[in-house]
Formats: structure tokens, sequence, C-alpha cells
């Protein structure tokens, strides 16, 4: 039985902020940065105890998600995505299932809008000992990076319906012999162990070949950003030896637009987050514009109001939301 009794945060937001998100999921540092202009709104609820954390979450945006999890702990996954489906570390996910994330594990992750989110952070030793409890074997589980395992509908739908009722009042849910978390932790094990593993040697080395790709090539973008550069696609190319078609099918793969397209989107969602940070300082629209190096300010404006939704003098007066 748990010690303390849990903490639940609700949030909702109306705006975007390209830096509000990072820490949206227990330990984790994730950049998330918007894909194409949309109506940014979202919520985010928080479930935690002494055994496990719960963070799920609603985007209305398309969304490009890269960072780190935890350090000490796995992180479960559950990614639902309404108008597409979700693309992480190389593989297109299946709305029944989980992805394991071994600890410190990096993530590379593209939603479509309206996607339905959910993660748990747990140590491994709690979640094996929850497995050997009610399966009565401990699970495969990564020792690095990430595996995906795809399951029957019913134990996911289980266990998705279970962390929707994790942010309300307990009635009704037996919990004269099984707290909240450990109902969830029950249901996570019993969908893990009736995995049918979507790791066969081809496919995997298939993904991790084109993630390999979009990451090299992610890191050459944002450095060509860093250095001030415009868009190269002949260095981008030449720093990872792909010819400028394969490169091409990597980001529509991934992200579903251009190498040069994702240039742009990391320029934008950083000139944001400069302004926010700067809020009120004067020249600082033109000087960000210039800083990452968009020529014209009149193009650099519609395309700025064209993504989110506002001209950039609105964004350096907006008081950012923050989570709590």
């Amino acid at each position: 039985m748990s010690s303390q009794p849990p903490v639940i945060q609700n949030f909702q937001f109306q705006s975007y902020d390209p830096d509000r998100l990072r820490e949206v999921i227990n330990g984790a540092d994730l950049e998330h940065t918007i894909l194409n202009p949309w109506d940014c709104s979202g919520k985010v609820k928080h479930w935690h105890d002494d055994k496990l954390s719960i963070d799920r979450g609603f985007y209305s945006f398309p969304v490009f998600v890269r960072g780190q999890f935890a350090h000490r702990k796995l992180c479960i996954g559950i990614s639902r995505g309404k108008e597409e489906p979700t693309w992480v570390n190389g593989q297109h996910l299946e709305d029944s299932s989980l992805q394991v994330y071994a600890e410190g594990a990096e993530m590379l992750y593209r939603a479509g809008a309206s996607t339905d989110w959910a993660a748990l952070t747990v140590s491994r030793e709690t979640l094996q000992a929850a497995a050997l409890q009610h399966l009565g074997f401990e699970l495969d589980l990564p020792a690095a990076g990430m595996r995906n395992y795809t399951t029957p509908p019913g134990p996911v739908d289980r266990l998705m319906t279970r962390i929707h009722q994790n942010n309300r009042p307990f009635s009704n849910l037996n919990e004269a012999t099984e707290e909240p978390g450990d109902q969830v932790l029950r249901l996570c094990v019993e969908a893990l162990g009736s995995q049918v593993l979507e790791q066969a040697g081809r496919i995997e080395a298939r993904s991790k070949y084109r993630v390999e790709v979009f990451r090299r090539a992610d890191i050459a973008i944002r450095c060509l950003i860093d250095e001030g550069a415009n868009y190269s696609s002949t260095l981008v190319c030449g720093a990872l030896g792909v010819s400028e078609r394969n490169l091409q099918l990597h980001f529509q793969e991934a992200l579903g637009i251009s190498p040069k397209r994702w240039f742009r989107q990391i320029a934008l969602n950083r000139v944001r987050s400069s302004l926010l940070r700067n809020k009120g300082r004067p020249g600082i629209v033109a000087e960000e514009a210039m800083k990452y190096s968009f020529e014209h300010l009149g193009r650099f404006s519609k395309d700025y109001r064209d993504l989110f939704g506002e001209s950039p003098s609105q964004t350096a007066r907006r008081d950012p939301e923050r989570l709590p």
C-alpha cells in the first residue's frame, strides 16, 4: 500500500509556449516544436504517489518532441493520434501499442493534431515486482533505448481508461483491496505481458537506420541555425552521406515536411521562446529575426503569424503561461 496520498494537478492552456512543456513528463527534458499553424490549446494532467507518476495530455496541434527521459526511471508511453499515426524513434505506432523507454532513453516523437498521450514513470524494480506478483514472471524490458510492444486492444484500452480515472475521485474502483497506483501498475504489466513484440530483426534494423539518419540530419540543421547560417541541403546531405532525395524521404516519413521547412520551423520556435523570455525589451523582435537569419522582416512576420496565430510584437507583450 502507498504511504502517502496521491498528488493530482490539472493544467489547461490556450496558447503555445515552446518552453512551458519541457518537463511535462516527470523527470524528462523534452523540447516541443510546433509543426504547422493550428489552434494551440491543450490540457495536461499529473498524478503521482510514492510508487509511480502518471502524466496524461491532449494537444490540439501537430508537434515534434525530442529529448531525454529520467535517468533512474523507466517510462511507459501510450499515444493515440486521431488525425494521423504517431511516429516515434523510427516507427509508426498503433493505438494498441505501448512503448517502454529505458532509463535516460532519448526520444524523437512526432504526433498529429488531436493526439491523446499518457506516460507512466516508474522504477524498473517496482515494475518487475508488479510483474512477478501479477504475471508470475519478470518482463523482457529494454536495457537501453526504446522498445515498442504491440498488444491486443483490450489490455491497453483498460489501462488508458484507468489512467483517465486517476484524475477523478476514486468511487466504485475497488479501493478497499487495491490502491489506484497499484491498479495502474497491474493493468500496465498485464498489457505488457500480453505483448506481441514488434521487434523482428529486419523491422528493428530498418527503424534504427531511419531514426539515425533523421537524428543526424536534425543535429546538422540545428548546427546551421546555431551558427546563424541559412539552410543548405548540400551541407546537410554532405554531412550525412545521403542523397537529397533520400533526405527528403526520411523527413516526409518522420515529420511530413521537407528538411528546409523543418529548418524554418525550428528557427521560428526559437524566436518565440526568446520573445517570451525577453518580454518588453526594445528592439527584441528585429534582433531575434536577424539572429536566426530572417533577412526580410515582413516575410518573417507573416511566417510567424501564419504559424503561431499572432504577430511577433504581440508575443513580445504576452505574459507566458506556466505549468503549476
